[in-house]
């Protein structure tokens, strides 16, 4: 059963996706899957990412900047939600796509192929189907692991006091 909820959710560690669906009138809402149970909002699934993003201290746009000076020619950028929860998700497409899906990095536990398309395999279990070759996902992944890295080591670099960036 999904149950409704009401004007804004703050992802956190057992958000796993965001997954936008449209109504028969063709107005936006996600269903969000968490570890235990699936809750459905009517906001599209980039605008709970980008409030999310202010709520935890920075905007939308500041963390996909970020990440394009750490994946430095990559599109359809993943984002730190939450750099003290260690919270990276990427965008299966587009963000303005009518069929997004946001994942968290840390919740696929597998991604498999199944006709031309993908499914990822949650780690409590659940499918998400994907239209889109079980490759692309697979680098989607590897790019968020290595942005959540990136940003672990200058954490763990600047609590030594030893972190220094270079310049351009």
């Amino acid at each position: 059963m999904i149950r409704e909820i009401e004007n804004e959710y703050w992802i956190t560690k057992k958000t796993m996706a965001l997954e936008l669906k449209w109504d028969s009138l063709g107005y936006a809402y996600t269903i969000i899957h968490e570890e235990y149970q699936k809750l459905m909002i009517r906001k599209s699934a980039t605008s709970i990412i980008e409030e999310n993003c202010v709520f935890y201290g920075s905007s939308y746009k500041g963390r996909l900047k970020a990440s394009g000076e750490i994946l430095i020619g990559q599109k359809l950028l993943p984002v730190c939600v939450c750099e003290f929860n260690d919270i990276y998700m990427f965008p299966t497409m587009s963000p303005r796509s009518d069929g997004v899906i946001w994942l968290s990095v840390e919740h696929v536990k597998d991604v498999r192929a199944f006709k031309n398309k993908s499914v990822a395999i949650l780690t409590n279990g659940e499918q998400l189907f994907i239209p889109l070759l079980k490759e692309y996902i697979t680098s989607k992944v590897g790019n968020t692991s290595h942005l959540a890295m990136t940003f672990q080591q200058r954490r763990r670099f600047l609590l030594d006091d030893q972190y220094r960036p270079t310049r351009k």
